[in-house]
């Protein structure tokens, strides 16, 4: 079922503990270092971390045990490394450094993720009961706003459960398959066309535009600058996205 970031949905409980995991390695096939490369002056993982720090949830920044993301460990103070090509394990162990109830997964190529749309998504997760909410399963937001929030239990169930080299790669495949109970949530317009997440050198290029276009760069700041400059779109719409 599909649902909006209303203010009908309560906040999240006093009790909840939710916890962010940011998934950042250095090595990226397409775009090699995208994470640590400046935008506005900042390396993009560094833009993102402030950014999810408005939310005031604990981040944890995972990344792996390879030499070559050494230099992640500068960006935040609570890093993990784990695994590399397997991410499922990678967040069932980080998850285990804590006590956390639920995790939110953001990838660290989002630099322009909302902190608000994250908090409403959790507010929305506690509210449901259930043991995945995110906006991709029928999508209305740009890509690079992807949130996914998974309950502790499902994500320790999905780490014991799944074989396959692509739901151990990609996390949540074996959630969103399986028997979990899960919601969506969506916006009152689809700009699901747009990308807006960083996996080449042309979405790097948009996404260097948006931001010397507005300074607070809320989802709402950036739906206006989208629709004030809908040609910057064929920027990087050949890009092509690999699905889930």
């Amino acid at each position: 079922m599909d649902y909006r970031l209303d203010k009908s949905i309560p906040q999240r409980p006093g009790e909840a503990k939710p916890v962010i995991i940011v998934q950042a390695r250095v090595g990226s096939v397409r775009l090699p270092a995208k994470v640590t490369r400046k935008l506005d002056g900042k390396p993009v993982i560094a833009c993102l971390l402030e950014r999810l720090e408005q939310t005031g949830i604990p981040i944890i920044l995972a990344t792996t045990e390879s030499a070559l993301d050494d230099v992640l460990t500068s960006f935040w103070s609570n890093v993990f490394r784990g695994s590399e090509n397997d991410v499922l394990k990678r967040y069932y162990d980080a998850l285990q450094q804590t006590q956390a109830d639920a995790v939110v997964r953001i990838t660290a190529d989002c630099p322009l993720s909302d902190p608000q749309m994250i908090l409403r998504g959790v507010d929305l997760f506690y509210y449901l009961h259930v043991d995945y909410v995110t906006n991709t399963m029928r999508r209305t937001y740009p890509r690079g706003f992807d949130i996914e929030i998974i309950r502790r239990g499902a994500l320790e169930r999905a780490h014991h459960e799944a074989k396959g080299a692509w739901d151990r790669e990609h996390v949540t495949p074996y959630i969103r398959s399986g028997d979990f109970t899960s919601a969506n949530f969506i916006d009152s317009e689809d700009l699901s066309e747009w990308r807006l997440t960083i996996d080449t050198e042309d979405d790097f290029k948009l996404i260097e535009k948006i931001v010397a276009a507005g300074d607070a760069l809320s989802f709402s700041c950036i739906k206006d600058i989208l629709h004030c400059h809908p040609d910057w779109k064929k920027i990087n719409e050949h890009v092509e996205q690999k699905e889930m």
